[in-house]
């Protein structure tokens, strides 16, 4: 961080393309072990995404919304940051590093977030869940036992269930909330307690399944755990944690950029202070809150960022023209 754009460079030089090439490496592992669910898969896609029933509930809508913010945060294509780093590199033809630029995107969000995708449909993690024998009462905060009949996509109650969450079964009369398991009575049953309003109860009838509340990482790294063992969760922490230092590392850059630019380069080591003790508090603060800060920042860069594009294309078009047309004339010598 404190090293500049040069030690910045030298480490995503190492890190970036060993944490893609590793994570793809697994990817295909797990999808060509699971070749033949694939065309079921792609009919899924297409059936839920398409269907009356989704596009009548907004289904659509709310995926495309929610798909297009991580996106963003993904490859920040609109976003304006990465023009900061494509923008030190040292080359003679800035149409060139443009369309290096261009393979960020089409790399990150439409390799590897689809590889993302279809591990966790093809391990079956994202529809796991479990039955019940019998009818159980469940009251917000008092803990209960739940016997398991059936279980789906999913193993037996071992350790790894501890600190789970299953959507409980909804209904006209029944809202819903979710259970979290608090240890196992048995290899059939388990301990959890209800979250839900306060002093609520409901009943659950015999047989109703309860559906595994699970997203992110967390549901990723069970779809590596299910699908190449207990390995394939450790390789995908190793992966995060690649990706969460260079994450960092990198808006160590864009931000010292930022503020030499409004107040002076003598100012920067003092963002660059402020910048990793703001990683203390960064680290236990709710999830929720620092996603929706980040999509409301990326929000506001998106706008401006948009704005000049639009007001610069004209010049691009003209830049890419005579750049196309120099190689055109040079492959017909």
């Amino acid at each position: 961080i404190f090293g500049g754009i040069r030690r910045i460079g030298q480490v995503a030089a190492r890190l970036v393309p060993a944490m893609v090439l590793l994570y793809m490496l697994c990817g295909f592992i797990i999808l060509i072990g699971n070749i033949t669910k694939l065309d079921d898969i792609f009919l899924l896609i297409i059936h839920d995404a398409f269907t009356g029933h989704a596009v009548a509930g907004g289904a659509f809508f709310t995926v495309f919304r929610i798909g297009f913010r991580r996106a963003a945060f993904s490859n920040e294509a609109g976003i304006g940051t990465e023009s900061m780093a494509h923008g030190a590199a040292i080359t003679n033809e800035p149409v060139r590093e443009g369309l290096v630029a261009m393979l960020g995107p089409m790399i990150d969000t439409l390799i590897v977030c689809s590889i993302t995708g279809f591990i966790i449909l093809t391990s079956g993690i994202w529809d796991a869940k479990f039955q019940t024998t019998e009818e159980i009462e469940l009251t917000s905060e008092a803990t209960t036992i739940i016997d398991i009949g059936n279980i789906h996509e999913f193993n037996q109650p071992n350790k790894n269930w501890i600190g789970l969450e299953f959507y409980v079964p909804t209904n006209k009369k029944n809202d819903g909330g979710f259970i979290v398991v608090d240890s196992l009575y048995s290899n059939s049953s388990i301990y959890c307690h209800f979250k839900s309003e306060p002093s609520k109860t409901i009943i659950v009838k015999k047989g109703n399944w309860f559906k595994l509340k699970a997203e992110g990482i967390i549901l990723t790294t069970m779809s590596f755990n299910k699908e190449i063992g207990s390995f394939g969760g450790i390789i995908l922490m190793i992966i995060v944690i690649i990706f969460g230092i260079t994450t960092i590392i990198g808006y160590s850059y864009y931000g010292s950029k930022c503020t030499a630019f409004l107040f002076g380069n003598k100012w920067k080591q003092y963002y660059r202070v402020i910048y990793v003790l703001s990683l203390i508090p960064a680290a236990i603060i709710s999830m929720d809150i620092i996603i929706n800060y980040v999509d409301g920042m990326f929000a506001m860069m998106a706008i401006p960022t948009m704005i000049s594009t639009i007001l610069l294309a004209p010049k691009v078009i003209t830049s890419a023209r005579d750049y196309f047309s120099q190689l055109d004339d040079k492959k017909s010598i």
